[in-house]
């Protein structure tokens, strides 16, 4: 997403009439709107500035495989997301989503978030509101990020911070939502897009997607299933976030 190739591939997208859609404010409001040209609107500097201007800056924090930040990289490679991506943060130096960061030219930072695999140090909570600041994003995105962040991020960053969650929230938060799920009884369950306060998995929700538990699903299953709605989910989200 950042540089080269795919930072200048931009364009816009609606909503799919298929999902269960939450929209709140002005998180929710279409961007890209039009942007007066300085110059003549058929001049190619005219056009390249007005995409500019339009450009989401996204930073993105993940551990993982990444799956949700190639989504994002797609939307925006395919026209449907105007964004670029101004950082890419991980704790896990050997991750796929660091060699996608990396595949892509993008910004890419590493932090040592200390022994604990879920928890970070003080230090290293800085060194991530750092980075974030010199990303200078619009909106930031915890894609697999094993991580809690905590403040000062969460403070400087209120209402811009996104977390994609693999159920309907509020029904099974925390880190076994899909095994609880399949355990529950229940026929359906799905993921959900929300803003990230201090209390996990209880920001305000902006979008969620149904997905059915079939008879035959085991965990694995069923958790592929809720990340391919993820994939479009999220980029959906994306899309219609309103840049002051």
């Amino acid at each position: 997403m950042e540089g080269d190739e795919d930072a200048g591939l931009l364009g816009s997208t609606g909503l799919s009439g298929s999902q269960r859609l939450h929209r709140e404010g002005d998180a929710t409001r279409e961007a890209g709107s039009p942007v007066e040209p300085m110059t003549p609107v058929d001049s190619p500097s005219a056009i390249s500035v007005a995409r500019l201007k339009s450009s989401l800056r996204i930073a993105v924090l993940g551990s993982g495989t990444g799956s949700n930040f190639a989504a994002i990289l797609d939307a925006i490679r395919s026209g449907t997301l105007h964004a670029e991506v101004t950082l890419a943060l991980t704790d896990e130096p050997t991750s796929t989503f660091l060699t996608l960061a990396q595949s892509h030219h993008l910004p890419t930072a590493i932090i040592d978030c200390g022994p604990h695999p879920l928890r970070t140090t003080e230090a290293s909570q800085q060194a991530i509101h750092d980075h974030l600041l010199a990303a200078r994003p619009d909106v930031i995105v915890l894609a697999g990020f094993m991580r809690i962040l905590k403040d000062p991020s969460l403070t400087a960053f209120a209402d811009r911070i996104v977390n994609v969650h693999p159920s309907l929230l509020p029904n099974f938060k925390g880190r076994h939502a899909v095994r609880d799920a399949l355990a529950s009884g229940q026929t359906t369950t799905g993921c959900t897009v929300h803003l990230v306060i201090p209390e996990i998995d209880a920001g305000r929700i902006l979008a969620q997607a149904p997905v059915p538990i079939l008879p035959t699903d085991t965990e694995s299953t069923l958790h592929t299933r809720i990340k391919q709605t993820e994939h479009t989910l999220l980029p959906q989200v994306l899309s219609t976030w309103h840049t002051p």
